[in-house]
């Protein structure tokens, strides 16, 4: 993939030596755009006016520090899901649970290693910024769990669960899903039904399927809204390798 096409990450940093580093290793290392503000007030401004696919935001600034920064952001509908990694220079329990508590996509401890900095912001610049919300679902509280835990470690996405067709239509109803992993054989209302009903409404036909299964079978994958199948058992590496392949092609 090439990053430089249209993607931008912006560092906010009140010191400039950070922010010329941050802006060398990551136009070299990822192609990327890379944008820069000595300030939480410049780096708001700058999100404002462009559009900007990850922040690095430093914590400790004056007058305005990272968490206030975080706060402005979040409360902006237009960006709010933007990823956020923060950087500090503390990275102290109490530091790290408040950062935890924000939902940011991680921190990053200063002074940062150049390959640390590249390896976070590729897995987001990877990701887009089109796939935040996914919906798991399975009557298996075990595969719930276990894909729940397994994306969440990976990436800042917020991931639903639903242990039934029918609760799978209701969260669909009431919230924005992104990406789906849909267990193939459910009772009562089964995942050919949920993938019908889906192509039918205009707000659920275009968000890409991953049909989970024991039994898959030769035809799965080109099941109407279906962009990619799991053959159950799988373990972490096979989801992500699925989900970035997916995601890839619906960003």
């Amino acid at each position: 993939m090439e990053y430089g096409q249209g993607n931008v990450v912006l560092v906010i940093d009140d010191d400039e030596i950070n922010l010329i580093v941050a802006k060398t290793v990551l136009e070299k290392t990822l192609k990327c755009k890379v944008v820069t503000a000595a300030s939480g007030i410049l780096g708001l401004e700058i999100i404002k006016q462009q559009h900007v696919d990850v922040v690095l935001l430093d914590i400790e600034m004056p007058y305005m520090d990272g968490f206030e920064v975080l706060e402005d952001i979040r409360g902006n509908v237009r960006v709010r899901d933007i990823p956020v990694i923060m950087l500090t220079a503390s990275a102290d329990k109490d530091t790290i649970m408040k950062v935890a508590k924000l939902g940011v996509a991680g921190y990053i401890k200063k002074p940062f290693l150049p390959e640390e900095l590249s390896t976070r912001v590729k897995k987001f610049l990877q990701m887009g910024r089109r796939i935040r919300h996914v919906l798991v679902v399975d009557e298996d509280e075990r595969v719930l769990d276990f894909v729940k835990k397994s994306i969440e470690s990976e990436w800042s996405f917020h991931v639903l669960t639903a242990s039934s067709g029918l609760e799978a239509l209701d969260v669909m109803k009431d919230a924005e899903i992104h990406l789906v992993l849909l267990e193939k054989e459910l009772p009562f209302l089964d995942g050919q039904r949920i993938l019908d009903i889906m192509q039918r409404n205009e707000e659920m036909q275009n968000v890409p399927v991953i049909l989970m299964s024991a039994h898959i079978e030769a035809g799965d994958e080109t099941i109407p809204g279906v962009q990619g199948v799991l053959d159950k058992p799988f373990d972490s590496s096979t989801l992500h390798r699925k989900v970035m392949e997916v995601v890839g092609r619906a960003s």
